[in-house]
This record gives structure tokens, sequence and C-alpha cells, in this order.
């Protein structure tokens, strides 16, 4: 999967990638995801992938690799690169592996991965889902798709809602094709459908969509009865 992940980024195929990048993770291949990272081949909204092998992997390494995230969304995002950089400098008069260091790389994590969280979670509406959860909308809901698109995207705070929407193999089916069929209008409702178990009740997480979008909660409710 290492091999792959460059090859894919390259092609376009970020989808596919994300998905390795989920099994690297899950798999605690801390120290494969680093040197990815390091190689430049994670997409920005994927960035989360690394922050989370590198405050996992506690080497040298991985502080390089958050001083490489810290330069990467400077731009994108100043405050977060600077409240990223002064966790860092504390990291760096420590040693790697010693208790004083793993604590304080997890008060890092504590502090600074809500905001990171949310950094990725705008670089994914960026790159992938911005015109293509309009395009969704506008066959499911065509009476309200602003109020669709809306919803669709919401962020809940502690849990944000990140559709991920676009064809399994671009290079065969292109996304402007996929967002345009039955099938990608049956995973946006699916997606929803699977955030709704993080919530206390299923109808806590409908209404929460029906105060946005009666069409798409209306949409998701009856796939979750399915």
């Amino acid at each position: 999967m290492k091999t792959a992940a460059p090859k894919l980024y390259a092609s376009g195929e970020f989808r596919t990638l994300g998905h390795i990048l989920s099994l690297l993770y899950n798999a605690g291949e801390s120290d494969t995801l680093v040197a990815l990272a390091s190689q430049r081949v994670l997409p920005p909204e994927d960035l989360e992938f690394a922050w989370n092998a590198a405050t996992d992997a506690q080497s040298d390494k991985a502080l390089c690799l958050l001083q490489d995230i810290a330069e990467t969304i400077r731009e994108t995002d100043p405050e977060l690169s600077t409240r990223l950089e002064v966790a860092i400098d504390l990291l760096a008069g420590l040693e790697p592996g010693t208790p004083e260091r793993i604590d304080q790389m997890l008060q890092l994590n504590a502090q600074i991965l809500p905001y990171f969280g949310r950094y990725t979670h705008e670089r994914l509406r960026e790159a992938h889902d911005g015109e293509q959860i309009a395009v969704v909308c506008r066959t499911l809901c065509p009476a309200q798709p602003e109020s669709c698109e809306a919803a669709a995207r919401l962020d809940f705070g502690w849990f944000p809602a990140r559709p991920i929407l676009g064809s399994p193999v671009a290079t065969l089916i292109p996304t402007e094709r996929y967002v345009r069929s039955q099938r990608a209008i049956g995973e946006l409702l699916r997606e929803h459908a699977r955030f709704s178990r993080f919530y206390p009740t299923q109808d806590e997480y409908i209404e929460i969509l029906a105060g946005n979008s009666q069409c798409l909660a209306d949409h998701v409710k009856a796939t979750i009865s399915q």
C-alpha cells in the first residue's frame, strides 16, 4: 500500500488514496504515514492522517513532519500554524520517548487537534465536495437545493459531517459524471445515515437536518429505515 500511495496521488485518485491512508493508520503504520507525508503525497484534506501519525510516532522525524505541516498550512490558516509552531518549540527541547515528551505530545494533541480537524474539514470542502454536493442536491431536492446543500455539509461542532463524494475510479468514471448518478445520491444519504449513529438517537440527528433541510432529512430518514 505504501508504494501505491504516490502513484494514486499522481493520478488524482484521491478517494482511493484516502481509504489506503485510513487503513495504514488503523493498522498502526505511523512511520509509513510520516514517510508518505514527508514525500508530499497527501492531499491537504488528508493531512489529519499525517498529524495523527506524527503525534503517535514520538520521534524526531515526526517532529520534523509537524514542522512541515505548520509550514504547509501557514497561508491558509496562519493562526493554526502559529499555535502549532509554539507547541513544536516546547517539544523540541524534550528527548523522544521520555515521559515528559510523551506527556507534552498528548497535551499538544488535545489542544490542537480540534482546530486541525476543522482545518482539514474546510480543505475537504474546497477540494471535493463543494460543487459535487451541489450537483447531487439539485437532483435530490430540486425545489430547495441550497438548503439541502447547507444541511449536507453541516458542522455540528464536535463532530463535523464530512460526506465524501466522488468517483471510486476517477480515471475511468470522471467525478463530474459520477455525481450526476443515482449511486452518488445513495452514497450521500448513506453517509448521513452513518453520521446519525454518533448521536444519542437517530431521530435527534434527523431533527438537526430538518432544521436546515426538511427534504434531505426525509430522504435520510427513509434510508435509515431501509
